[in-house]
C-alpha cells in the first residue's frame, strides 16, 4: 500500500494521479501569474525610468554649460604663417589684428666634448675647437680605458656649478648618465658623430633644457660668459680632449605692432594680453584675434542633441500603434507625459528682458527651432552670427540668475533631483511596488504549496479507501466461489 501523501503513487486505485493535483494547483495559480506579470512590468518600467533619468542628467549637464559666461567669452587666434608663429588665445584676449616680425628664435645652448690632441697636455682649451669642429670620439661607450681616472668634469648652469670626478670604473656612458640624472637643468647624451656607424666616434654632449642666453648657457664661469666644459686633473679622454659649442644659447627677438621684445623662450604669453605666441622661425606674420563662436555653437548643439535624445526616448516608449492596437511600455504613464510636457514648456518659454541688458527673449532668436514632432534643431550659422554681432546680448540672455540657461537648469533639476525629482520619485515608487509584489508572490507561493500538500494528502487517503474496498471485494468473490463449489 502506498505511503500517505506520496504523489508518485496517486491514482493506482482511485484513478486520480499527480497530473490531477497539478491541474488543481494550476487552476488556483491565476493570482500568482498576475502578480508575476505585474512585477515584470514594474521591473521594465523601472529600467526605462532609470534610463530616462540618466538622459535627463545629460541634458542638465548641457544646460549648465550654457550657463557659464566663459562659453560666450571664448576667443580664437590665427596666424597668417604658422611656419613663423603658432598662436592660441584665452578669454581675456581682445579681438583685433596685430603684425609680428621675428628676427631670431630662442635657442638652447649645447656643448660637445670629443677626442683631440695626443695627450692631456695637447688638449684644446674649453670652447676653443677649430675650424673643423669635433670630428673624433671613442669607439665604445662602455670602455673604461678610454676615460682617464681622477679627472673632475665641471660646468656652470643657471648660476650653479656641477662637477663629477671619474674613477677606474667610469665610462663615457656612465658619466653621461650621472650628469643627466642630476637636477642641473642639462641633458647629457652620448652621440655618435660618425653618421655611417661603420667607424663609431662617440662623444659627450651637454644641452641646456632651457632656451636663452646668459645663465641658461653651459659655461666654465659663474657669470655665464665662457661657454664650455672644464676639466681638472688631466683630460677626460685618454687620447686628449677637444670641445666646441654646437649651438649658442640665445634669446628670442621679435616685434609686435612695432614694439621690440626679447624673451628667453619661444613661448611668449606677455606680449599680447590673453594670446600665447609660439615662435617657429624668423619671418613676418599677421595675428588675428576673434570671437570663438564655434565653441559656444558646439555647446548649444550639445544641448539640442541631448534634448532630442530624451524626446526620442519618450516618443518611442509612449507611442500607441492604433493599427495593430499595440501599446508601448509607457503608453498612458502619467509621469512620462508630465516629463514630456515640462520639456516642451521649458524650451518654448519667454524671457522677460526688462533690466537684463538684452533684447533676446526666446531660443528661437538664437537659432534654435522647435520642429513639428517636438524635437529641436539648431541653425548653427544663425547662432554664431548672433553671437558675433551681439556677444554681450547672447551672454546676458543665457547666463545669470533667472536667465534662460538658469531656468533650463532649474527645470531639469526638478525632474532629476535625488529624492525630490519627478523621475527619481517615480523610480522609488516602482521599487516599493517591486518589494510589495515580491512579498505577495512569496505569500501566494506558500498558499499554493499548502494547497498542493492538502490535495496530495486527500487523494492519498482516497487511494487507501479504494484499496481497502478492492480488498473486501476480492474476499467477497472468494466466498462466492466457495459457496458455488459447495
Amino acid at each position: 500500500m502506498p505511503a500517505t501523501g506520496s504523489i508518485s503513487q496517486l491514482g493506482i486505485k482511485s484513478g486520480i494521479g499527480k497530473q490531477t493535483v497539478d491541474k488543481l494547483v494550476n487552476a488556483r495559480s491565476g493570482q500568482l501569474k498576475r502578480l508575476n506579470q505585474d512585477k515584470g512590468e514594474a521591473e521594465q518600467d523601472k529600467k526605462l525610468f532609470q534610463k530616462l533619468n540618466s538622459q535627463l542628467k545629460g541634458l542638465l549637464d548641457a544646460a549648465r554649460a550654457l550657463n557659464e559666461a566663459k562659453t560666450y567669452q571664448s576667443r580664437k587666434a590665427s596666424s597668417s604663417d604658422q611656419e613663423v608663429v603658432k598662436v592660441s588665445a584665452g578669454k581675456e584676449a581682445e579681438p583685433g589684428s596685430h603684425s609680428l616680425n621675428v628676427s631670431a628664435r630662442a635657442t638652447a645652448h649645447s656643448q660637445i666634448m670629443g677626442v683631440g690632441g695626443g695627450s692631456g697636455q695637447d688638449a684644446a682649451e674649453p670652447g676653443s675647437g677649430d675650424s673643423g669642429g669635433v670630428t673624433k670620439g671613442i669607439a665604445a661607450t662602455g670602455d673604461a680605458k678610454a676615460i682617464n681616472d681622477g679627472v673632475t668634469v665641471s660646468f656652470f648652469h643657471e648660476g650653479k656649478e656641477y662637477s663629477h670626478t671619474t674613477d677606474a670604473e667610469t665610462t663615457l656612458a656612465s658619466l653621461a648618465k650621472a650628469v643627466d640624472e642630476e637636477d642641473n637643468g642639462v641633458e647629457a647624451r652620448v652621440a655618435n658623430i660618425d653618421g655611417t656607424g661603420k667607424d663609431p666616434q662617440y662623444v659627450l654632449t651637454l644641452k641646456s633644457q632651457s632656451t636663452g642666453a646668459g645663465t641658461h648657457q653651459i659655461t666654465t664661469d659663474a657669470e655665464g660668459g665662457s661657454p664650455g666644459i672644464a676639466t681638472s686633473g688631466g683630460s677626460l679622454f685618454a687620447a686628449g680632449d677637444k670641445q666646441e659649442q654646437a649651438q649658442e644659447g640665445q634669446n628670442a627677438q621679435f616685434t609686435v605692432d612695432g614694439i621690440s621684445y626679447t624673451r628667453a623662450t619661444n613661448e611668449v604669453d606677455d606680449a599680447l594680453t590673453g594670446v600665447t605666441l609660439n615662435l617657429q622661425a624668423a619671418g613676418e606674420a599677421t595675428i588675428d584675434v576673434t570671437h570663438n563662436t564655434s565653441a559656444a555653437g558646439e555647446k548649444m548643439q550639445a544641448f539640442v542633441d541631448a534634448y532630442n535624445k530624451v524626446d526620442d526616448f519618450l516618443q518611442k516608449n509612449m507611442a500607441y500603434d492604433a493599427q495593430n492596437q499595440q501599446a508601448s511600455p509607457l503608453t498612458g504613464d502619467a509621469t512620462a507625459r508630465g516629463v514630456e510636457r515640462r520639456l516642451r514648456s521649458m524650451v518654448g518659454q519667454f524671457l522677460e528682458t526688462e533690466d537684463l541688458q538684452t533684447s533676446i527673449q526666446t531660443l528661437t532668436e538664437v537659432g534654435v527651432r522647435i520642429q513639428r514632432d517636438g524635437s529641436l534643431s539648431l541653425e548653427k550659422t544663425d547662432f554664431e552670427e548672433k553671437l558675433e554681432s551681439n556677444p554681450e546680448g547672447v551672454r546676458a540672455f543665457f547666463v545669470g540668475d533667472g536667465r534662460m540657461a538658469d531656468r533650463l537648469v532649474k527645470d531639469l533639476e526638478g525632474l532629476t533631483g535625488t529624492g525630490t525629482g519627478v523621475v527619481p520619485s517615480k523610480i522609488d515608487s516602482l521599487e516599493d511596488s517591486l518589494d510589495r509584489f515580491g512579498n505577495e508572490i512569496d505569500a501566494e507561493r506558500r498558499d499554493l504549496q499548502e494547497y498542493r500538500e492538502r490535495m496530495t494528502e486527500k487523494y492519498a487517503e482516497l487511494d487507501k479507501v479504494m484499496a481497502s474496498f478492492e480488498g473486501k471485494k476480492s474476499q467477497l468473490k472468494a466466498a462466492q466461489q466457495q459457496i458455488a463449489n459447495l
